[in-house]
């Protein structure tokens, strides 16, 4: 077993040589695992399995172009760093949603210029703290951004008013008083509900360059350790039916939640057998002890497990 860093913005540990057959590409650090992977988050719910990969694999080059909407990948990628943050000596984040007057200006970077603004007045008042950012659209197509900020006190609510209301320019009173909300997480468990519920919201929003949709301030506050482990198939494939069955817990809740008119509650989406087996890999967010609990059933590979190609 061996470790690596966060999954989003960080280099991860390269996979044992000798968990590798052959080069993928020309280029020769692209290689393909033998076994299956699995990594979980160390003190987070994140577990997540991946198999090896068959067949070429093309070869993307380029410059990243502009960002105009949060894609379901983004979307995934944040729910999996939000999932991936330990809880222990972390408090109950507080949940703060920043709107914009009647009058905006359509420029994202001004956006953006806000925030940066704000988070350094808050970093003055309140000093670091892990802060998780989310931009989203509102019906009238404004802009406003919903805050996760692992603070311990409460916030003072007539400064957060006044420092927005400052920080966008915005000379409207009634903005001065409803321009801010705040609430404090109930649990551990609905931090990541309340972030797949508001945060994870996937918007058609029609603006032209808004930039970065989400984002994470002082990510080294809260480093996120990932173990990953190489598995056998059969291991793998327990492990994965495992994810699966969680998933489905999930979603008949949330479907149950929705037919009895309940908070929480979703239609939920059928998933097919077809679907499982075509895409191989696994997700799902589980309570540390139960993702460690689950792994440690499986068995270490080691460099006598690998097949000599012919």
């Amino acid at each position: 077993m061996y470790t690596s860093s966060n999954p989003q913005g960080s280099q991860e540990r390269e996979t044992p040589s000798w968990a590798c057959l052959h080069p993928i590409s020309r280029r020769s650090s692209d290689t393909v695992r033998v076994f299956p992977q699995v990594s979980y988050s160390e003190g987070g719910s994140l577990v997540r399995i991946k198999f090896p990969f068959h067949g070429e694999r093309p070869e993307y080059f380029g410059i990243r172009g502009c960002i105009h909407e949060f894609s379901v990948r983004s979307r995934s990628r944040m729910l999996d760093y939000i999932a991936s943050v330990p809880k222990a000596g972390l408090c109950l984040p507080l949940f703060i949603t920043l709107t914009y007057p009647g009058q905006w200006s359509p420029d994202g970077r001004k956006w953006k210029r806000d925030l940066d603004v704000f988070a350094h007045r808050f970093e003055r008042k309140y000093g670091k703290h892990l802060i998780i950012w989310k931009l989203e659209p509102q019906q009238r197509c404004a802009p406003h951004y919903h805050l996760m900020v692992y603070l311990e006190h409460d916030i003072d609510m007539l400064w957060l008013s006044k420092s927005w209301f400052e920080v966008v320019g915005s000379g409207d009173l009634r903005h001065l008083a409803a321009g801010t909300q705040v609430q404090r997480a109930e649990s551990a468990d609905g931090v990541l509900g309340y972030a797949a519920k508001y945060l994870g919201k996937v918007v058609p929003a029609g603006w032209d360059n808004p930039g970065r949709y989400w984002g994470v301030l002082n990510r080294k506050l809260a480093p996120v350790l990932m173990i990953n482990k190489l598995l056998f198939y059969d291991d793998a494939y327990r492990i994965r039916r495992a994810l699966f069955r969680r998933v489905d817990q999930a979603a008949k809740e949330a479907a149950r939640k929705f037919r009895l008119g309940l908070k929480g509650g979703k239609r939920r989406r059928p998933v097919h057998v077809g679907e499982r087996m075509a895409h191989k890999g696994a997700r799902a967010y589980l309570k540390s002890d139960q993702a460690s609990r689950l792994i440690a059933l499986a068995r270490d590979v080691g460099p006598s497990d690998v097949p000599v190609p012919f």
